[in-house]
């Protein structure tokens, strides 16, 4: 990351080193549910918002509020539990999070399940933006169409290996679907 190698970097190093995780489950793999929206969004910020032994919610809100707005998703009551929230929305308070401080690389595991139609276009604009703007995209996801629109280079898996890789406009659905369920390139 940045020109080093990031492979044996601890979780903390490597966020501080400007990495976001969007993840596929974001109940549990990024939120607490006993805690608030509020305490939500604190997480995973490192010291930013620290002021003396306490953290300065305002400044904590009036970022994550601009993060929001950018994203064009409403902005959830802030001192609501995080678990009484909508699959969506609790995607869209991550997604927030994550994005609110401009990352180098993002790690994006299928980023708009659960979004309705607006919002998970608001998500796919926004990684072209993070993209366009310098920083690195991995985009997992089984969504062809999605990827189809996202990606530069689209890399195949199957068992652990890779099947396939692929440069923007030189794949077709159904070739990459057969390498997805196969490993095996289709034999037209």
């Amino acid at each position: 990351m940045g020109g080093c190698d990031a492979s044996s970097w601890s979780i903390a190093r490597m966020r501080a080193s400007g990495a976001a995780f969007i993840p596929e489950d974001p109940l549990v793999m990024a939120a607490v549910p006993g805690l608030s929206v509020r305490e939500n969004l604190a997480l995973g910020t490192g010291r930013r918002y620290w002021r003396g032994a306490g953290l300065d919610w305002k400044r904590l809100a009036a970022v994550m509020g601009e993060s929001f707005k950018a994203l064009a998703f409403p902005v959830p009551r802030l001192d609501q539990p995080i678990a009484a929230l909508s699959g969506g929305n609790l995607q869209r308070v991550v997604i927030a999070r994550e994005l609110a401080h401009g990352p180098r690389l993002v790690v994006a595991l299928y980023p708009t399940r659960g979004l309705d139609v607006r919002s998970a276009a608001s998500v796919r604009d926004l990684l072209r933006r993070v993209r366009d703007g310098g920083s690195g995209v991995l985009l997992i996801s089984e969504d062809l169409d999605e990827l189809a629109e996202l990606t530069d280079r689209l890399l195949v898996l199957y068992g652990g290996a890779l099947a396939g890789s692929f440069r923007r406009g030189d794949w077709q659905a159904e070739q990459v679907g057969h390498l997805m369920t196969s490993g095996e390139a289709a034999h037209v």
